[in-house]
């Protein structure tokens, strides 16, 4: 397999920028090309690449013995290529085409300096009615699903060790297609003429066209007589159970594409309505993520290569990798950092900038098995030196954020936001029926600086609340700074609260006689924590509107709760324009809402229960002053037909039975746990309020004053 991308160099041995893999790759085609002494030889060049790597770091005279390039993450240039595509009679004319190419060409060059490497190609005639149609919604599988993949069968001897596209190239006997397929190939490669790659063009001969068509194909996959054949990526389903299908480098499909690019520039220039619509949408190869798309217009021909490059700036998201992460920061690397001289670079990643990771997991063969941005997580970079910078990490509620286990499979990276809609609608749906919307939920804002809430709506039957973009700028303090106040604002407590024992120690003893010694010592604990105060104390005294430490974001970002009854459901951290819905998916909480209803009345009814029973015992009291036997017999008589502790604790367990049971449908394990939380809660309020000797005092009052029987209660009682 070829190098898959410098994005994928290999940390984990100790060499930045090395894919080891990638040369061992690389190394391991000797055994097909030039026998054991082409092994020596490659092996040889791959040993002084990697002594080379961390000395020198420029290798480029190694290319030439068969080793791949090599590229330092951050003094590496992004690989962009411009698919563009104009859809106009004025600009199908080719020297208004060529014209407009090379000034944009000269654009973005000027814009991006070192950064970029710039390739431009036409958007290939097969994407091109897709592209152009569903620009906004048009997603890579989308472009995917007209190309062709080769597909080994798992029957076939030749075929079972294969598992890369140069080796089926070099060591699979025939390579079958249907009719169809062939010729499509066959067109493709005369498209390419010279410049077909030696694999596909050894590809290319071994194929042979299978009388029967795909039916006969799929036969021969699943006999074992055919080891290998490319077939559409659509009936990769139907051959699933007995073939193994290989990443396709055809240099006319995206696979070959995303191996060579980083990024993809979508780019369409159309005719309307007397204007020039210019739009632009991002790919990012290695992670495999469509950007959004952005447009812009003008009326003039002359300006549209300015404004096409514009255009191409807001759609770029520069790119960083995640190198150590905790809870709440993180450490990472900006890519080509270290071309970057200029502060008004797009590709700079500044302070200030707001970012969304992305993780990618591949297996052993590179395939990947996991492409996802990381839901409800974001990072904001608060120092950055150009080539590293540090970050705040704001995620989900027990959410990783950017931590996981470091492998040369699995890599993090972020990308920077870009917001383009005035706000966005939060949608909360029960996780798992998407159907099932959450509505009358409570939406609160936490302030990133003060840590203050703010109330901001509630969701409508729909279940959505739409957040607009906030006006005024976002403010956050680094996560160490924050945490340092966090502690000397504790410590600072601890140390007030020793004084005041202290003192309280020194009062009583002054009491009782005793003779007032010195403050008793802080324990070595506290010893240091007042040491830390002292020095942290600087902290705690800084005036938050002059604070030099706080860092102001170029993007909204924001942290969102979502409280539903008594239960805070979740924490969100978003970004409001970046997209126009965000759909939350959130725990079933019908049941625990509904028990909440029910303890909402029942403490209700506790306390009024509580307070009349207080009344009663206190106008029995007054009676009994009065020398009134009518009226305190009366009032004894009523306090003992109110229920006792022992009638509501019954009532209490009986209703929270009906509400766990689960032939009302099942219940999760958190979802009992609150449940059961809040009818621990009530039964202890029963336990502090109604298990008193509220009545038997009142009977003995009753009898010390009239020296009689207190009257039996008619009703419930005790």
């Amino acid at each position: 397999m070829r190098h898959h991308n410098s994005f994928f160099a290999d940390t984990s041995t100790g060499t930045p920028g090395i894919d080891l893999d990638a040369t061992r790759r690389s190394v391991g085609r000797g055994n097909s090309t030039g026998g054991l002494r082409g092994t020596i030889l490659r092996w040889a060049s791959a040993f002084c690449l990697v002594i080379s790597a961390g000395t020198v770091g420029n290798l480029s005279p190694l290319w030439a013995q068969g080793v791949e390039e090599v590229r330092v993450w951050e003094y590496a240039p992004y690989e962009v290529e411009i698919a563009y595509a104009f859809e106009s009679a004025q600009a199908t004319v080719p020297a208004a085409q060529q014209e407009f190419l090379e000034q944009l060409r000269d654009y973005l060059k000027n814009t991006f300096r070192a950064a970029w490497r710039v390739h431009m190609a036409p958007i290939s005639v097969e994407h091109l009615p897709l592209v152009v149609r569903r620009f906004d919604q048009f997603a890579l599988q989308d472009i995917r699903a007209t190309e062709l993949v080769l597909v080994v069968s798992l029957q076939h001897e030749d075929a079972k060790i294969i598992r890369t596209y140069d080796a089926a190239a070099e060591h699979l006997p025939a390579v079958m297609a249907d009719s169809v397929t062939a010729e499509r190939v066959g067109f493709s490669a005369r498209e390419l003429g010279e410049s077909l790659d030696e694999d596909t063009a050894k590809l290319i001969d071994k194929l042979q066209v299978v009388e029967g068509g795909l039916p006969a194909v799929f036969a021969g996959l699943r006999e074992g007589t055919i080891a290998g054949a490319l077939v559409p990526r659509t009936a990769l389903p139907d051959v699933a159970e007995f073939s193994r299908p290989l990443i396709t480098l055809l240099p006319w499909q995206t696979d070959h594409l995303l191996r060579r690019q980083d990024k993809v520039i979508y780019l369409v220039i159309s005719d309307d309505e007397g204007q020039w619509r210019i739009r632009a949408r991002e790919l990012d190869c290695p992670m495999q993520y469509m950007g959004e798309a952005f447009e812009e217009r003008t009326p003039w021909w002359d300006q549209a290569p300015r404004v096409a490059a514009s255009v191409i700036q807001r759609a770029f998201a520069p790119i960083a990798r995640v190198e150590e992460a905790e809870a709440r920061s993180a450490k990472i690397r900006l890519r080509a950092g270290g071309l970057i001289v200029d502060d008004g670079n797009p590709a700079r990643i500044r302070v200030g900038d707001v970012l969304q990771p992305i993780v990618r997991r591949n297996d052993r063969y590179g395939v990947p098995t996991l492409l996802e941005p990381l839901k409800w997580t974001f990072a904001a970079v608060i120092a950055s030196d150009g080539v590293h910078a540090d970050v705040n990490v704001y995620t989900y509620s027990g959410g990783p954020g950017l931590q996981g286990r470091k492998n040369r499979r699995t890599q993090r990276v972020l990308l920077r936001v870009r917001p383009k809609y005035p706000q966005t609608d939060l949608q909360l749906v029960v996780r798992g029926e998407p159907e099932q919307t959450i509505a009358g939920s409570f939406i609160y804002n936490r302030d990133l600086l003060t840590e203050q809430f703010d109330l901001l709506g509630r969701t409508d039957w729909r279940g959505i609340f739409t957040i607009p973009v906030p006006a005024g700028p976002v403010r956050v303090l680094p996560e160490e700074i924050r945490a340092a106040r966090f502690r000397a604002k504790r410590e600072k407590e601890l140390e007030e609260q020793r004084k005041r024992q202290a003192e309280e120690a020194r009062r009583a003893a002054a009491e009782e006689g005793e003779p007032v010694g010195d403050a008793p010592a802080a324990p070595p604990q506290e010893k240091s924590a007042a040491s830390t105060s002292s020095q942290e104390q600087d902290l705690l005294e800084v005036d938050p509107a002059n604070d030099p430490h706080v860092v102001a974001l170029n993007f909204p970002l924001m942290l969102v709760y979502v409280k539903n009854g008594d239960t805070v459901l979740a924490k969100l951290p978003m970004v409001p324009g970046l997209r126009q819905r965000e759909v939350a998916e959130l725990p079933d909480d019908r049941r625990r809402l509904r028990s909440e209803a029910f303890v909402r009345g029942f403490q209700g009814e506790v306390l009024d229960m509580v307070g009349l029973r207080s009344l009663l015992a206190a106008q029995i009291q007054m009676y009994v002053k009065e020398k009134d036997r009518q009226r305190a017999e009366a009032a004894l008589r009523h306090l003992r037909r109110l229920p006792n502790y022992t009638e509501m604790a019954d009532r209490l367990e009986r209703i929270q039975r009906e509400m766990l049971n689960e032939e009302n449908g099942p219940i999760t394990r958190s979802e009992r746990a609150r449940i059961d939380r809040m009818f621990q809660i009530t039964r202890d309020m029963l336990q502090k309020y109604m298990q008193d000797d509220l009545l038997p005092r009142s009977e003995q009052l009753f009898r010390q004053a009239f020296g009689a029987e207190t009257p039996q209660a008619t009703g419930s009682g005790a």
